[in-house]
């Protein structure tokens, strides 16, 4: 370039390497000649400099999205895939719990499919005479001919029963365990916190210390406001933010190319004045909602200094059934007394920061509860539009049958069988994709329910997700056939259940690893986006949802327990899945998406309590398919004459299996100490340490309580934040209050 360069000034190559230095070389007369020659390639220069600097950087945005996904340890590197268990409770017990869960049950499922093997060597003996080859793994036809080979097959299934009953009382153990483990490795803020409900309206922060003060030195008093409004006006802020950048870095390029004069130079434009009229419109909003409505929800989170005063102000404020009862008919309806002492105060142990939604404090627990209900009745209408779906491939295939038993040739028998492969086919996708579009739409509609904590939201999402998957997926195929003398015939029943059962043990586990949506938002909407933030939060992991984690573990657990004891070959797939559902977890949570919120056992409780019910749903269709199996015309050498089951000696064990679910839910379990629920209240798990000298322990901070973001440059906000003391960057400031990790421009006003 240098010879082209002397070439088109007209003059010879001095003896000369570097640039720089042809000057010197350059007679007086022509030096203005090689002075614009340098100029114009230090323009050039410059502006691929600026446009290196200006267009999105994709190296960046991976590092950003690296640094933010998977768990990380006390050096800040993340944790490896064959990291111990306990390291995944610094998300909290819940999903300490829920992998530990995964490793006891596939410990009971191996020992259940042995035990199928058992009833599968039966059933392949016994059905010699079937033509397809997987119904001839079920219960069928045999044992048609004695109620003593009947009842002989259930024994395994009931020994199976048994473990699933252990396992609920080794889990329960298991829980105030783990539960224990986790306080007592890992300091959080919730080891020194409080929640106070019930609060008089017009009571400030330093009342609140003044009070709390006798119990023990108070470190931080938070009050929670109204601030639902102030919250979506943030995260709309927020989002103008990001397009503001987009929006600028697109105006620099097309001024750069020299194209600003065009309707696209116009265009970008009248979009960046948009945009910033918008954010000052929020701004004045924001500032108008902090100002002026200014208003509590009765509810506070006190931080003490020492673990010991959370410790006297638990034990001063007992939580009594009578208090519960009134929290939950009173709803959001606070007393109007100015004297704390005069209220009866409800005191908690508090979640932590992370898990608090400030934004949901001001609705009510009788509003939750009338919006869940909504939610039961839009998911219950969604899955009659499975049902429909459901019941007309069941009328096909009737009609198809009936067409093709006509013909009794060879060629239709092959059809028949092709028929029915196709109809269980068509049935295990209406129910993948309802599954699919049941748990976007509950998801959605849950967060619309305004959960006080994000414990509470998972657990009211697992619950209705669970329900909906296992009413969906389970039993809606035995609804469209309700007589069990069809359910073993080719495209029945059981053939369709166990597609399912199969289509079940990879799918979702696919899917949970390889997140389609974050690959659209990176490989498709990536590469034209403009500005470095807005890539950074193409590129942002998707956030992983523990609720959702249980209720697929709760979906496999119900196909397992329903069609294994008929099919044991169930029982091999569904032990695989549990291994499978078991890497992809840990691989999602610790290389796809977002460390989860910090969770307590309460999810894990939850799972408990549905997979009880679960077990008695096994134990009443094992009694229904036993005594469908054996004809009112069939000779019963061992019929017994006890009450209800006089002349029906063959359901003597699913009768035995229901007494002991009902000990099982009747027993007083919680008062035993080694079974009871893991409360907080009696061990000093922090070590004497006091909370001001842990300065990496977030507080609670109200959003509105914080300040109104501005359009404040970088350098602007520094000073700032300098002049207030203010960290730029802090575990607890005002990013993280949303659950952003992002460093938005701030500025205090």
């Amino acid at each position: 370039k240098s010879d082209n360069e002397i070439r088109r000034a007209g003059m010879s190559k001095p003896d000369v390497m570097s640039f720089d230095s042809i000057e010197l070389g350059v007679p007086p007369e022509d030096r203005h000649a090689w002075v614009t020659v340098r100029e114009a390639r230090t323009k050039s220069i410059r502006s691929l400099k600026t446009r290196s600097a200006t267009r999105a950087d994709l190296s960046k945005a991976h590092a950003r999205a690296r640094s933010m996904r998977g768990f990380k340890n006390e050096h800040g590197r993340s944790l490896q895939l064959h990291a111990p268990l306990k390291e995944l409770g610094r998300a909290g017990t819940g999903v300490e719990l829920f992998f530990r869960t995964l490793r006891w049950l596939f410990i009971v499922l191996l020992v259940a499919t042995a035990l199928g093997c058992i009833s599968l060597a039966d059933n392949i003996g016994y059905n010699t005479d079937v033509s397809n080859p997987l119904m001839r793994t079920t219960i069928g036809a045999c044992c048609k001919e004695s109620a003593q080979e009947l009842r002989s097959h259930s024994i395994p299934w009931f020994i199976t029963f048994l473990l699933f009953l252990l396992f609920l009382y080794y889990l329960r153990y298991k829980q105030r365990e783990v539960a224990h483990s986790v306080d007592k490795l890992y300091i959080t803020t919730g080891d020194y916190s409080v929640e106070v409900r019930n609060l008089p309206l017009r009571t400030n922060e330093a009342a609140l210390s003044q009070f709390f003060e006798q119990y023990g030195e108070v470190a931080h008093v938070q009050i929670g406001f109204r601030c639902s409004g102030y919250v979506r006006m943030f995260e709309r802020w927020k989002k103008c933010e990001v397009e503001l950048k987009e929006t600028r870095t697109h105006n620099a390029l097309i001024l750069e190319q020299g194209t600003g004069a065009t309707s696209e130079g116009f265009e970008a434009a009248a979009l960046l004045e948009t945009l910033q009229a918008e954010m000052k419109e929020l701004e004045v909003s924001m500032a108008h909602l902090k100002d002026v409505e200014l208003i509590s929800c009765g509810v506070a989170f006190v931080i003490f200094e020492t673990e010991t005063g959370r410790r006297g102000c638990l034990k001063a404020h007992l939580h009594n059934p009578w208090q519960r009862f009134r929290e939950c008919v009173g709803g959001a309806v606070q007393p109007r007394f100015a004297d704390l002492v005069a209220v009866a105060l409800t005191v908690v142990p508090a979640p932590e920061p992370s898990n608090v939604f400030w934004e949901n404090l001001e609705v009510g627990p009788m509003e939750v509860q009338k919006r869940s209900l909504g939610t039961l009745l839009i998911a219950a209408a969604l899955c009659g539009i499975s049902f429909v779906l459901l019941l007309l491939l069941s009328r096909d295939r009737d009609r198809q049958i009936a067409e093709l038993e006509a013909t009794s040739t060879s060629l239709a028998q092959r059809d028949l069988a092709l028929m029915s492969l196709q109809i269980a086919l068509l049935a295990a996708v209406v129910v993948t994709a309802a599954n699919a579009i049941l748990k976007n739409l509950i998801k959605n509609l849950t967060v619309l329910e305004g959960h006080n904590t994000k414990s509470d939201f998972e657990e009211s999402f697992f619950v209705k997700l669970s329900l909906s998957y296992v009413v969906n997926q389970s039993l809606l195929i035995l609804v469209v056939s309700p007589s069990p003398d069809t359910w073993f015939e080719s495209g029945g029943v059981y053939e369709q259940a166990f597609v399912i059962v199969v289509a079940n043990s990879f799918i979702p586990e696919i899917l949970k690893v390889v997140r389609l949506d974050s690959l659209f938002k990176r490989l498709v909407r990536g590469p034209f986006v403009k500005s470095q933030a807005k890539l950074e939060k193409l590129w942002q992991p998707p956030e992983a949802s523990l609720g959702s984690f249980y209720a697929g573990l709760m979906k496999t657990l119900a196909l397992g327990l329903i069609y294994a004891p008929a099919m044991p070959i169930i029982w091999f797939v569904t032990a695989g899945t549990i291994v499978v559902k078991y890497w992809a977890t840990k691989y999602a949570l610790l290389r796809v998406c977002r460390q989860p919120p910090t969770l307590d056992e309460g999810l894990s409780e939850v799972f408990r309590e549905l997979l009880s019910y679960l077990l008695i749903g096994s134990v009443i269709l094992e009694g229904v398919v036993l005594d469908s199996r054996l004809g009112d015309e069939t000779t019963d050498t061992g019929r017994l004459n006890i009450g209800i089951l006089s002349g029906r000696g063959h359901l003597a064990l699913p009768f035995s299996a229901g007494v002991l679910w009902l000990v099982y839910k009747v027993a007083p379990l919680h008062r035993l100490s080694c079974l009871a629920n893991y409360v907080d209240n009696h061990s000093d798990d922090t070590g004497g340490k006091k909370f001001s000298s842990l300065p990496k322990l977030a507080r609670y901070h109200c959003p509105i309580s914080q300040p109104v973001p501005s359009l404040a440059t970088p350098t602007t906000r520094q000073k700032v934040a300098a002049q207030m003391k203010v960290p730029t960057k802090k575990v607890g400031w005002f990013p993280n209050v949303f659950g952003h990790n992002s460093d938005p421009l701030i500025v205090i006003t």
